[in-house]
């Protein structure tokens, strides 16, 4: 699957992501079950063995090239979203000639 596929179709890439790991899962139960293991038993091995399907689906997803992409994205966001606000407050400051005038103003001088 392409690294464009992956990003924009992410419920596609969750699904197969999902598959694989479950397809990794059943087959070390296989396994331990073949080895002599009671299949509940088994189960329960492979899961500690295996760690939280999560978890593992986030350390996944971390090591993908899509996860470089939206972090960028992200960090250019708040950026923006950053400079925007920097923006709104020096709209809000008085300039100098503001500050000027005023204090003339209280002097008495006009």
């Amino acid at each position: 699957m392409r690294w464009r596929q992956r990003f924009f179709r992410r419920a596609l890439t969750e699904k197969h992501l999902d598959a694989e790991l479950r397809f990794h899962l059943e087959h070390r139960i296989a396994d331990l079950v073949g080895a002599g293991m009671a299949p509940k038993e088994a189960r329960r091995r492979a899961r500690i063995e295996f760690g939280g399907l999560d978890q593992v689906k986030e350390e996944c997803r971390d090591v993908g090239a899509s996860h470089i992409i939206e972090t960028v994205i992200q960090d250019l966001r708040y950026g923006l979203r950053q400079l925007r606000r920097l923006e709104q407050e020096e709209e809000l400051k008085p300039s100098r000639a503001d500050w000027s005038s005023t204090r003339e103003i209280g002097r008495g001088q006009v």
